[in-house]
């Protein structure tokens, strides 16, 4: 089948070519600058990552040049120190070891003399690896 083509329809398919054309080197200028935009957020997010990666490095150096400083109890008799424990609950087993109530445990005001309680369990700073005194 032959098909014929009138000058003013031939006109008008490349208009419309043309119209393309430029429609798509729009839509590439538009992707290359999406992707480029990318790679400045990528390489942004790469200088980030790698500074703090850094930086937890110059923290474990750190970390590991000073003692660790842990939290444990100390349980004092009539205000002397008798132990040291991991936990409060490892100070009063002691405590009742040695013949405290198991139930008459209270809060002490620190405006009270620690000798005036038979028995008193005390927040301590313990430097770590120093604790091979504390019982089992």
């Amino acid at each position: 089948m032959i098909r014929l083509i009138t000058p003013r329809r031939l006109e008008s398919l490349l208009e419309e070519t043309h119209k393309a054309r430029l429609r798509a080197a729009e839509i590439r200028a538009q992707a290359e600058r999406s992707l480029l935009a990318r790679i400045h957020e990528v390489w942004d997010l790469t200088v980030r990552a790698e500074a703090a990666e850094s930086e937890v490095a110059k923290l474990r150096r750190a970390l590991e040049e000073k003692p660790a400083v842990v939290g444990r109890w100390l349980l004092l008799h009539y205000g002397q120190p008798h132990s040291i424990h991991r936990t409060l609950q490892a100070a009063k087993e002691r405590a009742v070891m040695h013949g405290a109530a198991s139930d008459g445990w209270r809060p002490s005001s620190a405006a009270r003399p620690a000798a005036e309680d038979t028995w008193r369990t005390v927040p301590v700073m313990v430097k770590e690896g120093h604790d091979a005194f504390l019982p089992s």
